[in-house]
Parts: C-alpha cells; structure tokens; sequence
C-alpha cells in the first residue's frame, strides 16, 4: 500500500514545487475523478471541510501560521459537482497556512487504517452490517489533482511531508517534552487565548494534522489544554499529555503570547 503521505504528494500540483514567502492570497482546488463525483465525495467533502473552516478561521486570523493577528483575512469556500475550491484573500501567512489546509483535506479525503476494525467492533462484531456500512474514503481512487496558487515573490521549494515552521520558533520548541505528562508555560497575558482560538487548535488537533505526515496517526488520547490565572502578568498555559509535533504547540504558544515566542517562558518543576 502506498504511504499517505505519498499518494496525497502525488496528487498535488503546486507551480515549481514552490510558495510566496508571504502569502497574502491563495486557492486551493480539490478535483475529484469520475469515481470520487460518482460517490457523491465533492459534496460530502464540501460540507465536512466547511465545517472546518468555521471552526479553524478564528485561530487563523489570529496569527496561527501568520504574523500577527488580522482583520483583513478572509476565506471562502466554494465547489461544484467535480470538487471544491478555498480561497483566502487578505492573508499575511507564511507557508505553513497552506500545509494545514492540505493537511486537513487530506485528512478528511482518506479513511485512517484500522477504521473498518473499529467500526466492527462498534457493531459487536457484525461483519455483514460492517461491510454494508463500510464505505472508506481513497485519495488514491477519489481524487485527481489537488491544485495550490499562490501569487507572489520570492519563492521556496515546499514540501507537503515537511512543514514549513517559523525561524524563530526553535528556542521554544526545544524546551517542549512530549515525554512530561504536563508542562506549563507562563505567558504575558491570557488575553488572547480565547475560546475560538482553543477550538480551532483542537479541531487540527483531532483531524491529525500536528502529527509528522510520515509517522500517522498520533498517539491514544487527546491533550488537555487549559489557562490559569487571570489576564495581565502571571498567566500559564497548561498542557497534558502532549505527544504531537512540538513545533505546532510552539506556534500555539506564539499566537497567545501576542506574536513573541521570545515571550513565553517554560515553567521548570512541572511535569
């Protein structure tokens, strides 16, 4: 079997392999084949990545994969009976926003392994209602191309299975163990994590995204992610049971701290 990853990469067109820098617009175009709009898939992918889009814009426009928080951002979704179709207008992202959208339909385009093994266990072991209710998703089979434009200059070489992390978010990446059942991060203000925000951050979460796209899927259980103390000096950002990429947990931290990594602080003794 072909791994994920490579079948969603063989999917891709993407003009040079490349992206923007900075991406201020960007359409992204799942055309399905004649099998896939047969089933009846554009339509069904439409409603499942609608629904995702309305839970994961506040996060976006509050500087998740971006600089900072923006009013001008903007996001769209279209489709017809051959596919779907995203547009983003406004943005002022790095390459890291369209890896977590492609991330999030391939996602939600392709059924996880051990899927039909869990759905018979739900049926207590019912084989024929297991295989009559069973109707996997193949991005292989249901899809033809998965089209990226992205305007604007320079340019560098992007790599679906690699996600595209800010410079300066080492330092605070590498104090994230996803060996401490809970660590804790004081940031300057609990302002902004609000519960948009803390709902866009799960739903990526839950879809798998966070998870290296060559080691799917992640770990058993969901992380618990949690503020303490009010707004203003002495806020912490509590998270449990972590085993996700550390970088995307940075980026989260990044956002709440007002866009300065530099401002969050790991609080030693927490585990």
């Amino acid at each position: 079997m072909i791994p994920r990853s490579e079948a969603f990469a063989a999917k891709l067109q993407l003009a040079g392999g490349s992206l923007p820098v900075t991406i201020t617009d960007l359409v992204i175009e799942v055309r399905h084949s004649q099998v896939g709009i047969e089933r009846g898939l554009p339509a069904q992918l439409k409603d499942d990545v609608g629904e995702t889009l309305r839970a994961i814009g506040p996060l976006l426009a509050a500087g998740f994969a971006g600089g900072g928080p923006s009013s001008t951002f903007k996001l769209k979704l279209g489709g017809d009976a051959s596919g779907i179709r995203i547009t983003i207008s406004g943005a002022g992202h790095t390459a890291l926003l369209p890896y977590i959208l492609l991330r999030m339909i391939e996602a939600q385009c392709q059924t996880p392994a051990g899927a039909y093994e869990y759905l018979l266990d739900l049926l207590d072991g019912d084989e024929d209602a297991a295989k009559e209710a069973f109707s996997p998703l193949d991005v292989t089979a249901d899809i033809a191309a998965v089209v990226v434009t992205a305007p604007g200059e320079p340019r560098f070489p992007f790599s679906i299975t690699k996600p595209p992390m800010r410079p300066d978010l080492p330092p605070l990446t590498a104090t994230i163990n996803i060996e401490d059942d809970r660590q804790v991060f004081a940031v300057p203000s609990a302002d902004l994590w609000t519960d948009a925000v803390e709902h866009g951050f799960l739903t990526l979460l839950g879809l798998g995204v966070f998870v290296p796209f060559t080691d799917l899927p992640h770990g058993d259980g969901e992380p618990q992610i949690f503020t303490q103390g009010n707004a203003g000096p002495g806020a912490q950002i509590i998270v449990d049971d972590w085993s996700d990429d550390p970088a995307f947990l940075a980026e989260l931290l990044r956002v709440v701290a007002g866009g300065d990594p530099g401002a969050v602080r790991r609080v030693q003794g927490e585990d």
